[in-house]
């Protein structure tokens, strides 16, 4: 998400644990290349770097994973966090993700909360969004496939179910909850309004799905900075995620806004959304 922000122009920190080792090394210099600011993340010399496989079938489709996080997990706590308070709470907004503890999670979130900073959690995973459940404290947006909605807030299974699960106020602890579903696009619940947006994907081939979240919500969040509307946003995230469906790589190398916002109002105009 860092590395997609810093190429579309978003000033960008990443916080966070890397090993001393290749892994951490190749991290930190692929990131700083992107125009992050890595200056805060923690090196450490006893964890070893996070690390993410991802499988996918010859058509396209995500099939599998597998990770080992828990030692620079465990390495992100509450002391690290309250150690670069003074970059959180000068911060336009906080991505977060279920990978961290949940008392780290609770602990930036009230950060942000107390300092009125819009905040993003991430669910992750259907292992990892079950922790989302019982998280004190409001998000500003929460990002969710559609197997961790399901985890997170019970079945559903049609557009209905979704809409009486807003009226009954199941998502309170929630602004707003960014559905991700894959080709059929992206649903934007605002749970104020008790209104839900729709947003279709991008025909396209796909090369490797790996990544496509990510660069969505990198692409939803610029359209934020740069002043558009939720809908607009979803649409440039959709815009952003259709460039990394395209590559073998989980970051589009080539990713620039101004290729984004062509295609935006290009695809606008068109109403493919």
């Amino acid at each position: 998400i860092s590395e997609n922000l810093a190429k579309l122009g978003v000033p960008a920190y990443m916080l966070g644990c890397v090993g001393a080792d290749s892994f951490g090394k190749l991290i930190i210099e692929e990131t700083k290349k992107a125009g992050v600011n890595t200056d805060f993340l923690l090196v450490s010399e006893k964890a070893a770097t996070a690390k993410y496989l991802s499988v996918s079938g010859k058509d396209g489709k995500f099939f599998n994973a597998v990770n080992d996080m828990n030692d620079a997990t465990d390495s992100v706590n509450i002391e690290y966090v309250r150690n670069n308070l003074e970059v959180l709470e000068k911060s336009s907004m906080i991505v977060i993700d279920a990978n961290l503890n949940k008392d780290v999670l609770e602990e930036i979130i009230s950060i942000a909360n107390k300092n009125q900073i819009p905040v993003l959690l991430d669910a992750v995973s259907s292992k990892k969004a079950l922790v989302v459940k019982n998280l004190k404290g409001s998000i500003d947006y929460l990002s969710v496939n559609s197997t961790e909605f399901k985890i997170i807030f019970g079945k559903y299974k049609k557009t209905a179910d979704i809409l009486d699960k807003l009226f009954n106020g199941d998502f309170r602890n929630f602004k707003y909850i960014i559905l991700k579903k894959g080709s059929s696009g992206v649903n934007l619940i605002e749970t104020k309004e008790e209104l839900m947006l729709s947003c279709k994907g991008l025909k396209t081939d796909v090369t490797e799905p790996n990544g496509a979240g990510d660069a969505f919500i990198a692409g939803f969040l610029y359209g934020l900075q740069n002043k558009y509307d939720l809908s607009e946003s979803a649409r440039i995230g959709t815009c952003v995620a259709f460039f990394t469906l395209g590559t073998v790589k989980s970051v589009f190398e080539d990713l620039n806004s101004k290729d984004v916002l062509n295609l935006f109002q290009e695809k606008s105009k068109t109403n493919e959304f």
